[in-house]
């Protein structure tokens, strides 16, 4: 039993169960020990991978197994041998979003986000941790040229949307919706 709920299952067998139904977004933490990845992305606190059997880009060397989840995946259409051990994923997700969160393996700037968000949510004013605070500061996200072709970026520091709309809503054209139904 883990402090607070059931035992979770293993990571590998959560991340062979999603990839039997397609894709797999895993998410990590880049700095933790281990883990093979561009060195552009090894200082963020976040980054999420994609792995399929059938992906566009084919992985043909996919492996997971109980060390972690490897594979050669493109980065701006450049190869790049990466290894993710599970010690650094904490979250594991389907193409229908569906997966498994590991709240022991989380960065702490990720779970400090989610607090102050849950707190917002709630309508209690959460004030960040000053480490996180500055992490926050020190974060830059990658150019848009810099994002690899099966990396998502994830912005944990992002700001909230504001309280009060600026100036009045805009009209609604009477043209109607620009979309159609296809048979």
């Amino acid at each position: 039993m883990r402090e607070g709920g059931p035992e979770l299952p293993a990571k590998h067998l959560v991340a062979e169960a999603i990839l039997g139904e397609g894709s797999l977004f895993v998410h990590f933490d880049p700095r933790r020990p281990g883990v093979v990845a561009p060195a552009r992305f090894k200082a963020q606190p976040q980054l999420v991978f994609q792995f399929g059997r059938s992906l566009a880009v084919p992985i043909p060397d996919l492996l997971v197994d109980e060390e972690g989840i490897s594979g050669t995946l493109s980065f701006q259409r450049t190869p790049h041998a990466c290894f993710v051990p599970w010690d650094a994923v904490f979250a594991l997700v389907g193409d229908d979003g569906r997966g498994m969160v590991f709240p022991e393996s989380m960065p702490a700037e990720i779970r400090g986000e989610i607090e102050r968000e849950a707190a917002r949510r709630l309508g209690r004013p959460a004030e960040p941790e000053p480490a996180e605070a500055e992490a926050e500061a020190d974060f830059e996200a990658p150019a848009e040229e810099d994002v690899p072709d099966n990396v998502i970026h994830v912005a944990f520091g992002r700001k909230t949307p504001p309280d009060e709309p600026k100036g009045p809503p805009p009209k609604p054209s009477g043209a109607g919706p620009n979309l159609r139904r296809i048979k």
